[in-house]
């Protein structure tokens, strides 16, 4: 029964009835700690954990034609897992990647944003980010300040919609074109419905809490991405977590999985 139970969680499959008969016939001590390593290092774990990452990090969705590679993307997080790479170094790389979105799949997390002819959409990854990476909604942030958590308040989800405006597509991949002096802290144009675009409003990248997590220097995206995985961020830690015991168990320790609540103080 713990076989089996192993097997759906890591492989997403009933055992077959060959390692079910190895299992078996394995009288030695600790069976069930030597499985559950050999199966963790085994590619049917890499390849099933990758596909559930990836519906956590983009959704279902095909993303534009030719700049999305949904299978360079799941291709990536597999190989990732088998190299024992920290989900820190992974979303960090996922937010702040460069290139081909075929020879640098980390990329295709940024380009699955992608707007026909306008760029990318800053506000579907900032929300995207948020919910994938600290576990919590703040999609209604985006038109105003969020109905139901005062916490969240408008001007947040622009701040963190900021950080992404620095990036663009082009022939050689995704780049983040260079900023001058005067850009450094107001780079993202925002318009109001009904309003012109004379009237757009500059915002700066900003984050909602604990500023002095964010470095001062670097790109936009690398600072973000150091501010996300910040050693102290909760909200990282706890999302990943419950996300992880909800693929192990069915269901998360929270529900939903990307709508946990505020940390507290000394929890």
């Amino acid at each position: 029964t713990v076989f089996r139970r192993l097997s759906l969680s890591l492989f997403g499959a009933v055992p077959s009835l060959e390692d079910i008969r190895t299992f078996e016939a394995d009288t030695q001590p600790d069976r069930i700690d030597r499985w559950v390593v050999q199966m963790l290092q085994d590619s049917r774990y890499s390849d099933y954990f990758a596909e559930r990452l990836a519906r956590s990090l983009v959704g279902v969705e095909q993303g534009a034609f030719i700049v999305f590679r949904r299978d360079r993307l799941t291709s990536w997080l597999a190989a990732q897992m088998r190299n024992d790479a920290s989900w820190t170094e992974m979303t960090r790389e996922l937010i702040a990647a460069e290139g081909l979105w075929t020879d640098q799949p980390a990329a295709n997390f940024i380009t699955m944003a992608r707007i026909d002819d306008d760029g990318l959409d800053e506000n579907k990854l900032a929300g995207r980010s948020v919910r994938t990476f600290l576990g919590q909604r703040i999609d209604c942030a985006q038109c105003h300040d969020h109905p139901f958590d005062p916490e969240w308040k408008q001007a947040d989800f622009e701040g963190l919609a900021a950080f992404f405006s620095q990036a663009a597509i082009s022939l050689g991949g995704v780049t983040d074109y260079p900023l001058d002096d005067e850009q450094q802290d107001v780079v993202y144009k925002v318009t109001d419905p009904g309003m012109s675009d004379a009237d757009a409003r500059m915002i700066p990248a900003a984050v909602p809490f604990h500023s002095e997590w964010l470095p001062s220097h670097g790109g936009l995206r690398h600072r973000l991405a150091d501010w996300i995985t910040h050693k102290d961020n909760r909200r990282f830690e706890r999302a990943i977590a419950n996300r992880m015991w909800e693929f192990m168990f069915g269901k998360p320790l929270h529900e939903p999985v990307d709508d946990l609540p505020h940390p507290v103080d000394g929890e």
